[in-house]
């Protein structure tokens, strides 16, 4: 395969591409969580609360450490205008020590994680689960060629089979009554076969051909984007960690989960369009008038999208996790209200990354991620201290996670459009009309949900079929602008 990225000559097949790339690929993702919803709506009725709970005492651990298996040097490749064959392979075993590291690491950590959770559960878990790094490292290059390229649809598509052979391993043994190991066993499948798959579709080997000296800048990079991530990923997982430590695996499997529902729309969103934002805004870092078209295209589309599913899950939540779960998932529910919140700015505060990333600015990156993570750390202990003391401590939890975001979503977004060189008013301006039509749509499903739950009395599930066509309709009603353009753009992706 070529080791130069794919030319693209001119400003409109840039555009071309990213429309395109990012349209199948939103399809394909769509598909995906999907697929994710059936698998665990099967796997909440075949396991507990408190199997969740372990396993996601000890993920973010795992993600902590696997932040230094990649060494971001993935990202690296994406952005890098040119790489020739020793670089990539520089890359490729560097990637690949660091996850072999990595995954040692982990497994010299589970005695301290059972010591710090008083579970020697958690110890066989983490002990089990530590060579997870290891295969993700050895499949991150070739994923990042395949974002470079802007083989996206492709890609998407290996994430999707991969999601189905790990999804069906985890039902599989949750059936076999296996527990917690079904959710390790799933994550196993689903990251082997995505490394697999995409080994498969890049076509391009490592040599033996390595100089440090060739991809220093790359390394000096991902040692700023590493370090970037490393406190990013503190602060989202931070809350999860005290979750577990302080109450307990059920606590933590009510707290994670409606946490990671809280996720699903944002990384529906965003993942799509942020493996086309990347690429494209790297190739696109020359033209300051094509930068910030795309940048603010990409701004309206996820708002589009994710303002009004942050306001209107936050009103559905209870019904969502009832129809999800069943009744032993309720409290999840509870605090899905306050996270949901947050998805309005979430998507956003996360694609800052790569706009950074874009422009070489990982510096910058780490400095933003550091402060975000202090006050989050703080925010955390403001909410546990609050919420405990009117005996709900995962609703102040969830509370502070979503008041902290909003906080800080101004002051971040700002800094990282000046850093980009793109107008930070004309980017906030094209969000208004679409914060104004989604807080009217809250307005009438609030209106409507208090009239099915408390007149009517109906079920969960019939609650949610009216609410939610409801809203969309009463959206595209008042954000109609916003949607004609929508179309306009969908339709450009189809032709």
């Amino acid at each position: 395969m070529s080791e130069q990225p794919p030319t693209i000559a001119t400003s409109s097949e840039l555009k071309r591409r990213v429309r395109f790339g990012a349209g199948v690929t939103a399809a394909a993702q769509l598909l995906g969580q999907l697929v994710q919803v059936g698998i665990l709506w099967l796997l909440y009725r075949l396991l507990t609360p408190a199997d969740f709970g372990l396993f996601w005492m000890v993920v973010p651990f795992l993600l902590l450490l696997r932040n230094f298996s990649t060494l971001g040097l993935n990202i690296g490749a994406v952005q890098q205008q040119q790489l020739d064959g020793e670089q990539l392979s520089t890359l490729f075993w560097c990637t690949a020590a660091a996850g072999l590291a990595v995954s040692l690491v982990t497994a010299a950590l589970a005695p301290a994680l059972a010591w710090f959770y008083q579970s020697q559960v958690v110890f066989s878990v983490t002990l089990v689960m530590s060579l997870h790094a290891l295969v993700v490292a050895l499949g991150a290059q070739h994923q990042a060629l395949l974002e470079r390229e802007l083989r996206l649809a492709s890609l998407a598509g290996v994430r999707i089979a991969a999601q189905l052979v790990g999804g069906a391993a985890a039902i599989l043994a949750a059936l076999n009554g296996k527990g917690v190991w079904s959710l390790v066993l799933g994550w196993y499948f689903e990251a082997a076969l995505l490394t697999a798959l995409c080994w498969w579709l890049a076509a391009w080997r490592p040599t033996s051909r390595v100089s440090l000296s060739a991809a220093r800048g790359l390394l000096r990079f991902g040692g700023y984007y590493t370090a970037a991530s490393l406190f990013f990923v503190l602060a989202q997982n931070l809350d999860k960690i005290l979750v577990g430590w302080w109450l307990g695996p059920v606590a933590a499997g009510y707290y994670s989960q409606a946490f990671n529902w809280m996720m699903k729309p944002v990384y529906l969103v965003t993942t799509p369009l942020a493996s086309a934002l990347l690429p494209a805004l790297a190739r696109a870092a020359h033209d300051r008038a094509l930068y910030s078209e795309v940048l603010i295209a990409f701004t309206r589309l996820v708002g589009m999208i994710l303002i009004p599913a942050g306001i209107g899950l936050a009103i559905t939540a209870p019904e969502v996790m009832l129809v999800l779960g069943g009744p032993q998932w309720a409290p999840a529910g509870d605090l899905l209200r306050w996270l949901a919140l947050a998805i309005v700015v979430q998507g956003f505060i996360n694609s800052a990354g790569s706009i950074w990333s874009s422009v070489g600015k990982s510096d910058r990156l780490l400095i933003a991620s550091l402060v975000m993570t202090v006050a989050l750390t703080m925010a955390y202990g403001l909410g546990l201290f609050v919420g405990n003391y009117f005996h709900q401590p995962l609703t102040g939890l969830a509370a502070s996670y979503a008041a902290a975001m909003w906080i800080l979503f101004g002051p971040y977004m700002a800094a990282c459009l000046h850093s980009a060189g793109v107008d930070v008013r004309d980017w906030f301006q094209s969000l208004w009309p679409i914060l104004l039509a989604a807080a009217a749509m809250g307005a009438v499903v609030m209106a409507l949900r208090t009239a099915l739950l408390h007149i009517m009395a109906l079920p969960p599930a019939a609650i949610l079929a009216i609410e939610v066509p409801a809203g969309v309709a009463v959206f595209a009603l008042c954000a109609w602008c916003q949607v004609t353009w929508a179309i306009g753009q969908l339709r450009r992706v189809g032709n």
